[in-house]
């Protein structure tokens, strides 16, 4: 379920139904142009007085999002999806993934106050909420319709430039311990975890993480746990494995061009190229894009 934007993450087994409209619309047939690709050949309802378009972001192996133009629409809402899950967890860090969902909030290069992002949203009457699933992460935010393009480009620099600093995201840790121990006392989590432990291999790992998985066994054993979040990062958090869907009320050019400046320069994997934005610096590290004006760090 989503939250208010001064509550903590909650991990979901499912992403929005959207996301998978937005995996479903990747076959559809697209024309090139600028470094993106779009298509308006999306299937709807006859009664659907919705326009939607598909579109890749830097190129034909780019980012996928599905735009959805709604002149009903009084909110806006986003949710991105990205395929790294707590199937990827080292065996001897769980909650790995679930801790990067949490760490890639806390600021970044063009944002650099930690708390920006749902300051933002906050003002802006929004909500966000993020979710750790098996293979998928998903990102998701509602905010009103006027505020979407300051909303799009601090979401877009999860996947572009987070900070991830050490300080940061050691003190992360106990956030997800905190919601680690919200699920203790929850009997229906108790019995998805007893569930998932019967069923074994990949599924029946912990997948929210606390403090002892996290921090204090991988330092007690000599692990640089963030140096290897922030190399997983660089690794998983890349244009091809992203997909997302948008719905506001303006039309699907604005949109695009909203969506194309806020994600374009998600970096694509070694060798894909494809002549968007997101083709350069491939081994960039997080926080390392150029920086613009940023605003100063809210207290």
């Amino acid at each position: 379920m989503q939250q208010g934007p001064d509550r903590g993450h909650e991990e979901h087994a499912e992403a929005p139904a959207l996301l998978q409209a937005a995996h479903d619309a990747s076959q559809a047939p697209c024309t090139p142009g600028n470094g993106t690709t779009a298509s308006d050949d999306v299937l709807k309802p006859v009664a659907d007085r919705r326009s939607y378009r598909f579109m890749r972001v830097g190129g034909p192996n780019g980012s996928r999002f599905l735009l959805v133009s709604d002149p009903d629409a009084v909110f806006a809402a986003v949710c991105t999806n990205m395929q790294a899950g707590y199937f990827d967890d080292p065996p001897d860090v769980p909650g790995f993934a679930h801790w990067l969902e949490h760490a890639v909030h806390l600021g970044s290069g063009r944002y650099p106050d930690d708390k920006d992002y749902k300051y933002f949203l906050a003002q802006h009457g929004g909500t966000s909420n993020a979710s750790t699933g098996m293979v998928h992460t998903s990102y998701h935010c509602t905010v009103a319709a006027e505020a979407l393009p300051g909303a799009l480009d601090r979401l877009g620099r999860f996947f572009v430039d987070p900070l991830l600093g050490r300080e940061a995201i050691l003190r992360e840790a106990e956030n997800v311990h905190a919601e680690f121990s919200r699920n203790c006392n929850s009997d229906a989590r108790k019995l998805l975890q007893l569930r998932r432990s019967a069923a074994g291999g990949l599924l029946g790992k912990f997948s929210t993480g606390n403090i002892a998985t996290l921090r204090d066994r991988p330092a007690a054993a000599g692990a640089d746990v963030p140096a290897a979040l922030a190399a997983f990062w660089r690794r998983r958090y890349l244009a091809g494995a992203l997909a997302g869907a948008v719905v506001a009320p303006q039309p699907l050019e604005q949109l695009a061009e909203w969506v194309a400046a806020a994600f374009g320069e998600v970096r694509l994997r070694p060798g894909d190229g494809g002549g968007g934005a997101g083709g350069g610096a491939q081994e960039a590290a997080p926080a390392t894009a150029a920086r613009r004006a940023a605003p100063p760090r809210r207290r």
